[in-house]
């Protein structure tokens, strides 16, 4: 795979030193660029879309906070508001490639790195990577207990809906806020379609909703 040894203690030159030479396992060679780079520490990845640990943090439930400094790649961009009824300014946001946040849960302690891998002809994919501070006395070892329990409670908490819509694009289910937000003063007077069109419509949602229970047990929703 290369010598992806690293001076320092931050991981960030052996990713642009990977990302610029011929490869087949990103993934792999990030993760071990991150042991390299944190030999003093356990490291674990994970997929956001399952462990939300950012998410969480914001809603939350722990702390993150970006501690990379100026070593980074993320694309800067303009951003405009949830909506254009709301008469409020656009945001500058990042689009994070490679970045690291210092990370706090249950008084402990983690960093995790979010990379985004790109493959030919497949939508771009996010990973995590939690390192967890090895104990002077713990033996090696393919999980981390510390870890292991904060991506338990990240990922239950993942798994719902908080005030979001499931939206299908490009290939994979992701959670919408900004769609939830836009909905929720709609009305079905909103809506032109032939009538009777539209009543069939209304009737088969309100009968999808006045189902929930049986649809819960048959594991539709």
């Amino acid at each position: 795979m290369g010598d992806y040894n690293i001076n320092g203690n931050h991981g960030f030159q052996g990713w642009v030193q990977h990302s610029d030479r011929s490869r087949e396992d990103s993934e792999l060679v990030a993760f071990q660029s991150l042991r390299n780079a944190h030999p003093e520490y356990h490291v674990t990845r994970t997929a956001p879309s399952k462990c939300d640990l950012l998410g969480y943090a914001r809603a939350g439930h722990a702390t993150a906070t970006r501690d990379d400094d100026e070593l980074f790649d993320a694309l800067r961009a303009y951003q405009e508001p949830g909506s254009r009824m709301e008469k409020k300014p656009g945001v500058l946001a990042d689009q994070v490639k490679f970045g690291r946040w210092s990370y706090t849960w249950k008084q402990k302690n983690y960093i995790v790195y979010e990379v985004e891998f790109h493959v030919t002809f497949m939508p771009p994919k996010k990973l995590l990577y939690v390192l967890s501070l090895r104990s002077p006395d713990s033996k090696p070892s393919m999980y981390h207990a510390a870890t292991d329990e904060l991506l338990l409670a990240a990922g239950a908490w993942s798994t719902d809906l908080h005030e979001e819509i499931y939206v299908f694009d490009d290939a994979h289910w992701t959670k919408d806020k900004e769609l939830w937000k836009s909905v929720q003063d709609a009305s079905w007077d909103e809506v032109i379609l032939n009538p009777d069109m539209k009543t069939n419509l209304i009737k088969d949602v309100q009968g999808f909703f006045d189902n929930q229970e049986l649809y819960k047990k048959l594991a539709v929703c």
